[in-house]
């Protein structure tokens, strides 16, 4: 175990000067444990490290124990001196730290702090403790956790409890969930001065208490990561390994956070100390004061007021004291950034990062794109009337996401904790699902007030009172209320959406329907459609549940699921009933799957509803429902999807399409109900099946049922439907439209061009991906960032170099797969040979051969479709990457709306040049290719393009193709200088043998400005001194 430097306080630097400062330094070096980490394990650090006691005393659970073992770990790893003493005998000590766990002495006033757990029931008839109740010892640190507990032996001594608050005056501080420290002396150490004062500054307090949260959530989670072992069985080691996954997901963003804090911190510590020194050095001279342009006039008036009759001593300590309380305003360090440093690239401003991976854990890590856009920035406040539904995530979070991505910034509240200072804050105001009241009105009209733009936002036709009938939701009887309840809240709603600047729907149905609403009130409403869309820790946590699934499914049942989260689906589960039986009576391996609440198992369907499938309960499978963070695994487990909904119902009309593009994220195909938004979005018989009759259920259930190969090609042909159309990335691009139309005429026309040119941004079409066998595999079963994709077609003599770039990059985890386009020389043993030798380098191996000989974009298409990250680095057999490529260009692009990065180009062999030295711009395409093929490629973006062209026409021309393509579509490039990949120059090589050919480039010249007619194509200017001769 690494020793750890003890928390050292010195008394010149209290605990509140530490906490006003923000003190990088607080809670940074706690030491990581072997054991369970406690509850309050950081306020546990800082007590043992500051107060040193001689002697410790611990009155823990029978069960758990888990005071002995941290504290124990505590006083090893900081090397302090002090004792420990349990009620239990040292020899029944699980873990092994000699001389510091010793039996308990019955003179309680031995001990200078004494840990008592209130939960531990045994401590009622236990001598030592009876003896507290009747007399403190003096000078002693009491701790006692879990205070307010309903099983607290404290409840039955409540009157000894009042009497310690009364006769003791330091007994006042009350940590979170229950935590109360006591102590019975005069002189208060100053460790416990320190925690004891913080109760006269309830802000502090609070700050205090959140460090603790945070950093007692951050090294549980860490411990529970480090103790993850491999299970035996396939259920469990599936279980294990995605449990694993999540850990480290939320273990990566809490080391995010702290970094994100610690940068924050250091700027304003660096802002205060700049503004001062100017101050400072240039006295008082009211131009000269840089903060008048820098935060609100009233701000530099007071200041320069004050100080022009102060002497300079003065106004260095007052400068300093006047600035931070500024600094320390909200959004404080973005506007300093943009008008003092003038700094473009500003981190979206957001609430504090909940435990949940789709909430706003990640949302201070999308950067703001760097590069300045013709739209102004804008602030955005979402605003959750249903807080606590999956539905925030969607609405709330993920597309508050998007807007930042986008290059704005944004937030998000509930609706109760909205204050006027959120209000003047934003600019636009976007209320989700948020009944009309009191305190909404109030809302809508200060936003009136300070000219702030407000929408109301929906997911469902909850807005129309008039559909508040059983006939039409099935689910108001089901889920136990009334029609006129429901009919109340669609009023609540709709009265909101009146008062509302616009309106946002998550279809073209829900827009039709809001826009009746709105037309008897506003002439020509604004009605903008933001599908629900996946994020890209949905993507990786769904295609790394697929993978464990595949690696450790050991049975043969063909499992058709039903992922219903609430009991509104009575009538629509009811449609594919009679196609289900039909099933059971003729396949024996299918499993129906369905989900029940987790505690009482209480089916979520109403099954007295199906007295039909009462014969066949050996064919369900039942699971409990999960938060939406794990819904990827179980929807993985899923080998075909079912979402039957009542297609001439108008209220499942206007539903969106999550359930499908969730379950093709999770490698798995579907059958839905052909409703007007799934119609729009799955190509029949290719991407999904729609399905209109009983018949139609049964004959395309059995088939998919039969067909493992068309599940697979269905699966992967909606994943790749899926990817761009319902991406965080188009998604950024919708708002940013959006956003630049609601600023201002001029504004409102670039819009409208923007989304009837490009069409909403719409997926152009589907990837085609060539035939192709996998030769080997191989899967450690963990997680990458980049795969990089080698193409190779007759380059024996120049493989093994690509593969040895690829072996030694920088990325610790990184994919691999080759592509061989049917070689005819002895390049695939060598593939093949090294692959065998070097795998374990590699999260993940595979090496394809096409069926047919495909050229190079059937051969990228392959690569493609086969990896498993977000991105892919595109490399050609004859060329190579430096080690430090792939790790740069994932920098510049990772977590952006960035669609490729390419790096410098040195040319070797038999030439020297240079490329990839030209900034992106696509208007340069319109001339000719600056860009070559060796880029890393958001996968997202290729799906948006339809995949590389595979036709012959295009030989050669593929990648340039590509970039026309993308700029078309709006997603841009991005140059990584000082970022070097090597281009082999030889006589060999397709641009020498065949793309500059005069037999096929004027074909193929003209073939892509067909494609792209914006395309006129220059080439360099032949002396007419060459044609006299």
């Amino acid at each position: 175990m690494i020793k750890n430097q003890p928390l050292q306080e010195k008394e010149t630097s209290s605990l509140k000067d530490l906490l006003k400062n923000d003190n990088e330094n607080l809670f940074f070096h706690i030491p990581f444990l072997k054991n369970e980490i406690h509850h309050h394990y950081s306020i546990l650090v800082w007590l043992i490290t500051n107060l040193k006691p001689k002697k410790i005393a611990i009155f823990d659970n029978d069960i758990e124990r888990i005071i002995h073992k941290n504290i124990c770990e505590i006083i090893d790893s900081f090397e302090l001196s002090s004792q420990c003493f349990s009620e239990k005998q040292k020899k029944e000590s699980p873990y092994s730290y000699p001389n510091t766990l010793l039996p308990i002495k019955p003179d309680i006033s031995d001990y200078d702090c004494i840990f008592i757990n209130s939960l531990n029931q045994s401590l009622k008839k236990a001598p030592i403790i009876n003896s507290l109740y009747e007399k403190l010892p003096e000078n002693t640190t009491i701790v006692i956790d879990n205070i307010f507990s309903d099983h607290s032996i404290a409840k039955e001594n409540s009157s000894i409890i009042t009497a310690w608050q009364t006769q003791y005056p330091h007994f006042d501080f009350y940590h979170y969930s229950g935590l109360t420290i006591l102590y019975t002396g005069t002189a208060v150490p100053f460790s416990l001065k320190n925690l004891f004062d913080l109760s006269y500054s309830p802000v502090l307090a609070q700050r205090f208490q959140k460090k603790c949260a945070f950093f007692d959530q951050y090294w549980s989670m860490y411990n529970s990561l480090d103790k993850k072992n491999e299970a035996s069985t396939p259920s469990l080691f599936l279980e294990s390994k995605i449990e694993q996954n999540l850990l480290g997901r939320k273990l990566q963003y809490s080391e995010k956070e702290i970094a994100n804090q610690t940068q924050k911190i250091r700027e304003k510590n660096k802002i205060l100390k700049d503004l001062t020194n100017q101050v400072a050095k240039n006295g008082c001279n009211k131009k000269l004061i840089s903060i008048k342009n820098l935060y609100p006039k009233s701000i530099s008036e007071i200041i320069y007021r004050q100080l022009k009759r102060k002497t300079p001593v003065f106004v260095k300590k007052y400068i300093k004291n006047k600035i931070k309380m500024y600094i320390d305003a909200p959004n404080f360090i973005n506007v300093i950034k943009r008008k003092f440093y003038k700094e473009d690239n500003i981190i979206g401003n957001s609430p504090q990062s909940s435990n949940s991976l789709h909430s706003m854990d990640s949302l201070n890590y999308f950067a703001r794109p760097d590069y300045n856009s013709y739209n102004p920035i804008r602030k955005i406040l979402f605003v959750a009337g249903e807080p606590d539904t999956p539905g925030v995530i969607y609405r709330c979070y993920r597309n508050a996401k998007a807007c930042i991505m986008a290059g704005h910034e944004a937030k998000v509240s509930n609706a109760a904790d909205v204050s006027v200072n959120d209000i003047q804050w934003a600019d636009i105001i976007i209320l989700w699902r948020v009944e009309f009241s009191g305190h909404i009105d109030g809302i809508l009209k200060l936003s009136k007030e300070y000219n702030k733009l407000t929408a109301f936002d929906v997911d469902d036709i909850v807005f129309k009172p008039h559909f508040a009938h059983i006939e039409i939701i099935d689910g108001i009887r089901t889920i136990g209320t009334t029609e006129a309840k429901t009919a109340h809240t669609f009023h609540n709603m709709r009265q909101t959406l009146m008062r509302s600047d616009f309106a946002i729907a998550t279809t073209k149905e829900m827009r039709e329907h809001m826009a009746q609403e709105l037309i008897p009130r506003h002439a020509g409403p604004l009605v903008y459609t933001l599908p629900n869309i996946f994020d890209d820790e949905c993507v990786k946590l769904s295609r790394f549940a697929a993978r464990i699934v595949q690696a450790t499914k050991n049975d043969d049942y063909i499992r058709i699921g039903y992922a219903s989260g609430t009991r509104t689906h009575q009538r629509d589960f009811a449609l594919v009933i009679p196609a289900l039986i039909s099933i059971f009576q003729q396949r024996s391996n299918v499993r129906l799957v369905l989900f029940r609440e987790p505690i009482n198992h209480r089916p979520i369907l109403h099954m007295n509803e199906f007295p039909e499938l009462k014969n066949y309960e050996n064919f369900i499978e039942w699971r409990d429902t999960v938060p939406l963070e794990k819904l990827p695994q179980e929807l993985a487990r899923f080998d075909i999807s079912i979402a039957p909904l009542e297609i001439d119902n108008v209220f499942c009309n206007a539903k969106s399409e999550l359930k499908y593009f969730e379950a093709a994220l999770a490698n798995v195909c579907s059958i839905v109900s052909p409703t007007q938004p799934l119609k729009r979005c799955i190509q029949h018989g290719v991407t999904g099946y729609l399905a209109s009759t009983a018949k139609e259920w049964e004959e395309y259930l059995l088939s998919l049922i039969d067909n493992k190969t068309l599940r697979k090609e269905m699966a992967q042909n909606a994943y790749h439907a899926v990817l761009w159309n319902f991406s965080l990335q188009r998604q950024s691009k919708l708002c940013d439209t959006m956003l630049l139309s609601l600023v201002n005429e001029k504004g409102a026309a670039q819009a409208a061009e923007t989304i009837i040119s490009r069409k909403n941004y719409n997926l152009r079409n589907l990837p085609v991906i060539p035939h192709s066998n996998i030769l080997f595999e191989h899967d450690n079963l963990r997680e990458s960032e980049v795969t990089v994709v080698i193409t190779s077609y007759n380059y024996e003599q120049y493989i093994l170099e690509a593969l040895e770039s690829v072996f030694i990059q920088t990325l610790k985890d990184i994919d691999l797969i080759i592509v061989d386009d049917g070689s005819s020389d002895e390049s695939i043993t060598l593939i093949l040979e090294w692959s065998i030798n070097h795998k374990h380098r590699f999260n993940r191996l595979q090496i394809h051969q096409s069926v047919n000989n495909v050229g190079l974009g059937g051969a990228r298409n392959i690569g493609i479709a086969a990896s498993e990250t977000l991105y892919s680095m595109q490399l050609d057999a004859d060329n190579r990457l430096m080690p430090d490529t792939c790790e740069k260009l994932l920098q510049a692009i990772q977590n952006t709306n960035i669609g490729y990065a390419y790096p410098e180009i040195q040319h070797f062999g038999a030439g020297e040049a240079i490329g990839g030295h030209v900034p992106f711009n696509p208007l340069r395409l319109t001339v000719g290719n600056y860009i070559d093929a060796m880029v890393l490629i958001a996968k997202w973006a290729w799906a948006a393009a339809g995949g590389f062209y595979v036709k012959r026409d295009a030989m050669g021309w593929e990648d340039f193709d590509m970039w026309c393509s993308l700029a078309e579509m709006g997603i841009s490039g991005k140059q990584v200088t000082n970022t070097i990949a090597e281009y082999r120059a030889h006589f060999a090589s397709m641009t020498n043998v065949l793309t500059e050919q005069n037999t096929h480039k004027p074909k193929v010249v003209s073939h892509l400005e067909n494609r792209h007619p914006w395309l006129d194509l220059v080439y360099p200017e032949i002396s007419p001194w060459n044609k006299k001769q």
